[in-house]
């Protein structure tokens, strides 16, 4: 059995989308954007009363092994926009993988009968 129109067009437009998003030159980055709170260990800081230094984070997990990396206040919503460019990049080629892997064993099925 073929894949529908419908699904050739959908499985199309993932890779077309996903084409867009590599081709836009804009940053896509893996792992997890988290917020901290830290003492600096001067005893005359503010922080050592209590009111901790807040700031942003790049979390992500390489060779099974945690890095982190320190974002700027001024740089978290470009973070923010990279993290959700890779999630969309892992939606689409999850989703493209499925089409391909229906149509492969159609395509098998098909080479079985004859």
């Amino acid at each position: 059995m073929a894949p529908s129109a419908k699904e050739s067009t959908a499985t199309r437009r993932g890779h077309l989308k996903a084409i867009e998003i590599i081709q836009s030159g804009q940053p896509v980055y893996r792992g997890s954007l988290i917020r901290y709170s830290r003492r600096c260990g001067s005893p005359r800081c503010k922080c050592a009363q209590g009111q901790l230094h807040q700031g942003w984070a790049l979390s992500v997990s390489v060779k099974g092994k945690t890095q982190v990396v320190y974002i700027p206040d001024e740089l978290r919503r470009e973070v923010a926009a990279g993290l959700r460019r890779h999630e969309e990049l892992s939606k689409l080629i999850e989703r493209i993988s499925k089409a391909d892997a229906k149509k492969l064993r159609t395509r098998a099925r098909r080479n079985k009968k004859r």
